[in-house]
């Protein structure tokens, strides 16, 4: 296959209300000769008319992706889920009054993706929450950027590989996962890569932990909380990754760490997390599982 580097982007006004859903343009999200792609990465850069101690919005700006038949995500989920190395302090940039900024979101996918021409990366965003900050109703952009190569040969495998996220977000007074938070909902197996976790406090306005004090230190008035959160997490078919009640910062000692687990889950099959420590406004984790899945094209 021969390629020329590639990336597209679109770009899109958030809307106001909490829920609605807004689509990116699609005839920006293919090539205009229409050649097959792969992608690489996938990137996001929000610009939004915020405070600046509104660190939680790029977590509760939702993002739903297919492309052509494939499902990439599990409905929707925070902007900052797939990227393991988030941290807000370091992927941010204030304007010189320090009252706007651009925060960068980068996705690495496990395995390069190929679309045959016709198939086309489709973005559909949402506020998923108005906890804590006065975005929803402030003109946030948010910008995707497809990145990768045109194969303008057109010659292109028969399979690859299609990532698959989803994200457990609980509500308040949450201690364990639902059934459907971190499943398998797609019609066969896929192998999940790593768990990413991290911690947001919706409270004051504030938002991920480290965001007064740089990665790994977490906000005063959530440290209690922080310190004493003890997980298990396990397969649904029974298989412990944590045998005993393991503390959250053992687990992700920095925002956006990464647990390695490289295993096949079937159809249905989940990552159940329990907690002891209920999910409240100024404790609440996200927690991602990244996985792929070998697809026909």
């Amino acid at each position: 296959m021969r390629g020329i580097p590639l990336t597209l982007v679109s770009s899109v006004t958030m809307p106001t209300q909490v829920g609605q859903v807004i689509s990116a343009d699609l005839g920006q999200m293919q090539m205009e000769h229409r050649t097959p792609i792969e992608i690489t990465e996938i990137r996001f850069t929000i610009n939004p008319t915020w405070n600046s101690n509104d660190w939680a919005a790029e977590g509760l700006i939702g993002v739903s992706l297919d492309a052509g038949p494939f499902n990439l995500t599990n409905g929707f989920i925070p902007v900052w889920a797939a990227d393991p190395c988030y941290n807000p302090r370091y992927q941010q940039a204030l304007n010189e009054a320090g009252t706007a900024r651009l925060a960068f979101v980068r996705w690495r996918l496990p395995q390069p993706m190929v679309l045959p021409s016709g198939f086309v990366l489709r973005p559909r965003f949402q506020w998923m929450s108005s906890e804590g900050v006065a975005t929803v109703n402030s003109p946030t952009t948010i910008s995707i950027a497809v990145v990768g190569r045109s194969l303008i040969d057109g010659k292109y495998p028969r399979t690859t590989r299609v990532p698959y996220m989803t994200t457990w977000i609980p509500p308040d007074g949450a201690l364990a996962t639902g059934q459907l938070d971190l499943m398998n909902n797609i019609d066969k197996e896929v192998t999940a890569h790593r768990l990413v976790g991290r911690m947001i406090s919706g409270a004051l306005g504030y938002g991920p932990m480290d965001g007064t004090f740089g990665c790994p230190y977490y906000r005063l008035f959530a440290m209690n909380s922080v310190i004493r959160n003890k997980l298990i997490i396990r397969k649904s078919t029974g298989y412990y990754i944590t045998q005993n009640p393991t503390p959250f910062l053992a687990l992700f000692p920095m925002q956006g760490a990464v647990l390695p687990i490289e295993q096949r889950l079937a159809p249905g099959d989940s990552y159940t997390i329990s907690s002891d420590t209920a999910a409240s406004a100024n404790f609440r984790p996200h927690i991602s599982l990244i996985a792929s899945r070998e697809e026909q094209i």
